[in-house]
């Protein structure tokens, strides 16, 4: 989706509606992109929509705590007047994290 990301931020006088399909060709595909022009064109609300099997999906980002130590432990708020930095060590493992104050990046 680069090049549809690239004109939809360039150019939002186009109303770009980006689509990710399946690597498969899936037997009812043309008639959910057909269905999401009709919904778009209506009333627009999404420009990024991906289709697996019989699911769509949008992006969407949420807020969510932090686990330090293990899939059991609890997740922590941080506070949002703070800025921090997810350390990661040397060997790219995301088990051995930190959450330390820092600069944003």
């Amino acid at each position: 989706m680069g090049i549809g990301k690239s004109i939809a931020l360039e150019h939002p006088e186009l109303h770009c509606l980006r689509v990710d399909l399946a690597p498969e060709p899936q037997p009812d595909e043309v008639s959910a992109i057909m269905a999401e022009l009709s919904r778009e064109i209506s009333e627009p609300t999404e420009d990024q929509i991906a289709f697996r099997g019989e699911h769509r999906y949008v992006a969407r980002l949420t807020r969510r705590g932090i686990r330090l130590d293990g899939a059991n432990a609890k997740l922590i708020d941080l506070p949002q007047t703070e800025t921090y930095a997810l350390g990661v060590p040397a060997g790219a493992r995301l088990r051995g994290r930190a959450v330390a104050r820092g600069a944003r990046l």
